[in-house]
């Protein structure tokens, strides 16, 4: 599974999700991007490939389910992920957010 793979997964669940960044003026959304890969390799080559995405959810109310509704995504499709962030507020954002880590295995 890609980035782009993910935000789609996300967007059938009905979560405002974009790729890279999203659209100014949201206050609800989550953005997945790509920042590394791993690789396993054979004697032959490369045998799997698979990335690194940070996940950013961002939103206006601590009663909003989509930290969940992230969540729930990627226990269906069976993701490990790393929650660097709680959800807090961030002043850079000037909202609700929250940092996780998943490899797309």
């Amino acid at each position: 599974m890609t980035a782009a793979d993910l935000v789609a997964e996300m967007v059938r669940a009905g979560i405002p999700a974009y790729e890279f960044a999203a659209p100014k003026g949201l206050t609800r959304y989550a953005v997945v991007t790509a920042y590394s890969g791993q690789s396993f390799y054979g004697s032959d080559g490369v045998l799997v490939e698979w990335d690194k995405v940070q996940i950013d959810i961002c939103t206006q109310s601590p009663l909003d389910s989509i930290a969940a509704d992230v969540k729930a995504v990627l226990a269906a499709e069976s993701f490990v992920w790393e929650t660097i962030t709680p959800l807090i507020y961030d002043p850079e954002y000037e909202m609700l957010r929250s940092v996780l880590t998943v490899e797309l295995v």
